[in-house]
């Protein structure tokens, strides 16, 4: 209450006090045991450390366990995931899946839709910078996928928002994901599209032996790991 009260006098709102509580609880309790400072700074920075910090984890353990495979991301937006996975592993190839322009009509729940309009391939091979083992997959999924039916991958991040490429994802992805490899789906606790992403996870997992964990980070991402 006395840090509330600190910040409050300094005009400073209800929300951006929630994210400094946020982030120093995360830096202090969360983050403190399983990295170093210049990992946790980096971590804090992205916004919503539970997941990135749950993401480094992943790949730390597939590193560790010599899991064998790609990356893959689906909906990439303007890159800050696609940078903080590639950071950690560069030397594995990172396939980023997006249509680079927003959501594509062909999916449901998208004609007033405008999110994610703002970026472009080049702004996110900008931004990433090193771009060495970034293989693009520009335009709608799953026909971005052709030709990669042989790959095998170790790391998933699934971030449609929608109903239709979250479900295709699924389908194209848990067959070639290795053993001991993650898949990420963002949103799982997000109800915008009649809870599109959580409905395509549950469905496709209902006769999976791997069930979901669910991690506290913003709008609740779930994860399993191949069996």
């Amino acid at each position: 209450m006395a840090i509330r009260n600190w910040l409050r006098l300094r005009g400073i709102n209800r929300r951006k006090i929630r994210e400094i509580l946020y982030h120093s609880i995360a830096s202090k309790w969360f983050l403190t045991p399983y990295f170093s400072p210049q990992q946790r700074d980096a971590i804090v920075r992205t916004g919503d450390p539970v997941r990135y910090g749950a993401v480094s984890l992943a790949i730390e353990q597939i590193i560790r366990n010599q899991v064998y495979g790609s990356l893959a991301e689906c909906g990439v937006y303007r890159g800050s995931m696609s940078k903080f996975i590639h950071d950690r592993i560069p030397d594995r190839p990172l396939f980023l899946f997006d249509t680079f322009q927003g959501f594509d009509k062909r999916d449901s729940d998208t004609a007033s839709d405008n999110r994610f309009k703002d970026t472009s391939v080049e702004y996110v091979t900008d931004y990433i910078g090193d771009t060495h083992n970034i293989i693009i997959r520009k335009g709608f999924f799953p026909d971005t996928t052709s030709g990669l039916e042989k790959e095998r991958f170790a790391f998933v991040m699934i971030d449609f928002d929608k109903y239709e490429p979250t479900k295709a994802a699924l389908d194209f992805f848990y067959l070639r994901t290795n053993p001991g490899g993650f898949i990420f789906l963002h949103d799982y606790r997000n109800p915008e599209s009649d809870w599109a992403c959580s409905r395509a996870l549950d469905e496709f997992l209902d006769n999976k032996p791997e069930k979901p964990i669910l991690i506290p980070d913003g709008l609740g991402s779930a994860i399993f790991r191949k069996v």
